[in-house]
């Protein structure tokens, strides 16, 4: 029997799975480099700015619609969008406009709509999603056997 169903959540009555996802490896990921992924049905970039923290937004600028994870650059601590080099933060606000001398405070408030929570540990980055954003809803634990003297990573 055939289904003409073409929505996957109509096909399906399975939850839609959240959590913590490995979205890369640390040493993939120097200073200055952004790397676009997707996760669920939506598209994200990670960046690692200056400071050596790994920052994490929805992929598309709600400016005008670009593809931040082709021809952005890292500014500082922050991505800048290749169409009009707007400037995000980690936490999803407009850290700089370069026509404006002032970024309005309704552009500089953290979005998390677009913010994307992200945890580094034992060489992965980590990445919360949510298909509600929500807010992680618990914390990765340690596994204090992987830094035991001993352990051996094995290489991919």
């Amino acid at each position: 029997m055939s289904s003409s169903v073409t929505n996957p959540e109509q096909r399906f009555n399975l939850p839609i799975p959240f959590g913590w996802f490995a979205v890369g490896r640390s040493e993939d990921l120097k200073v200055g480099d952004i790397v676009p992924f997707q996760l669920g049905d939506e598209e994200f970039v990670i960046w690692r700015g200056e400071d050596g923290v790994v920052r994490g937004l929805d992929a598309i600028c709600p400016h005008l619609g670009a593809h931040l994870g082709h021809e952005s650059k890292v500014v500082g601590n922050s991505i800048r969008c290749p169409f009009h080099h707007w400037q995000f933060g980690g936490d999803g606000g407009v850290v700089s406009i370069p026509y404006q001398d002032k970024v309005p405070l309704t552009l500089r408030k953290p979005c998390r709509e677009r913010s994307l929570p992200i945890h580094e540990d034992l060489g992965i980055v980590f990445a919360w999603w949510h298909p509600h954003q929500a807010d992680p809803l618990f914390a990765l634990q340690a596994v204090p056997e992987l830094t035991e003297e001993g352990w051996i990573c094995r290489p991919s």
